[in-house]
């Protein structure tokens, strides 16, 4: 069989590779490319699927998308987080495609994570998070500390450009990360929902957020913890207000046109 064939030819290139590499000599580029020829045409006939084209794989991606069963993360035994693990070219296209992506949930360990040992990149431009094409919606949740902090940072800035939709839920939280201003130019809505002192520092964050209309302040979260484009809010929901509190925020939003204090 011509698979036979093939297998044979590249165990004996790869003898030639071995050959090269034990003496300390450099592999003659003719046998890398010769290498990497009979790797792909292998793969193909072994794995035709690698043939379709694209926009075929994509849609097959699509169709295997499914309701998570917890919604605060990614599966790695579901698509898209399982179509990275197949080969690099699953891997490269998965990563590229948008309408895998449009809803991205994030749950961090912090401490948990030290005492399991769970592995984390030194960098994250290639870890799936920050690799994949920039989700509508995004939603971080858990302890965003330590060398989760940094993740959460990375994730943040690396799709502030085209996000839509934000939700941050984080506790405990590294505060220092949120007091710069990220530029958020697409941003409509956001909800922060988690517990923090009265007295920290405001959160400069969401200073140049331009399409910024849609904001919920859910738990302990109040307008003097924020600097937010007030003016330009449309909706606004708090939860916990004093009187005080609903007030400053009505007579700093005049175009309000739905508000809810809980």
């Amino acid at each position: 069989m011509v698979s036979h064939q093939l297998r044979r030819d590249l165990a004996d290139i790869e003898m030639d590779i071995d050959s090269y590499v034990s003496k300390g000599t450099d592999i003659p580029d003719e046998m890398k490319e010769r290498h990497e020829s009979l790797k792909l045409e292998l793969n193909n006939i072994i794995y035709p699927v690698l043939t379709l084209p694209t926009e075929i794989t994509v849609e097959i991606f699509e169709k295997l998308l499914t309701k998570h069963t917890n919604p605060r993360s990614l599966s790695p035994t579901e698509a898209p987080l399982l179509l990275l693990h197949i080969c690099r070219a699953w891997r490269a296209i998965a990563l590229s495609t948008p309408s895998l992506w449009t809803t991205l949930a994030i749950s961090f360990k912090g401490f948990k994570r030290q005492i399991t040992s769970d592995p984390l990149p030194r960098t994250f431009g290639q870890w799936p998070t920050c690799a994949c094409a920039t989700p509508k919606t995004l939603s971080l949740y858990g302890d965003a500390t330590g060398k989760d902090g940094e993740h959460m940072s990375a994730v943040l800035h690396r799709h502030a450009p085209q996000l839509v939709s934000l939700r941050l839920s984080l506790y405990p939280l590294d505060l220092h990360r949120l007091l710069e201003p990220i530029q958020f130019p697409a941003l409509e809505a956001v909800v922060l929902d988690q517990a923090i002192s009265r007295t920290c520092p405001a959160w400069r964050i969401f200073e140049s957020t331009p399409q910024l209309r849609d904001v919920t302040l859910l738990f302990e979260i109040r307008p003097h913890h924020l600097i937010l484009p007030w003016s330009q809010l449309t909706t606004f929901s708090g939860d916990r207000f004093t009187a005080l509190e609903c007030y400053r925020v009505l007579s700093d939003s005049p175009a309000l046109q739905k508000c809810e204090f809980q």
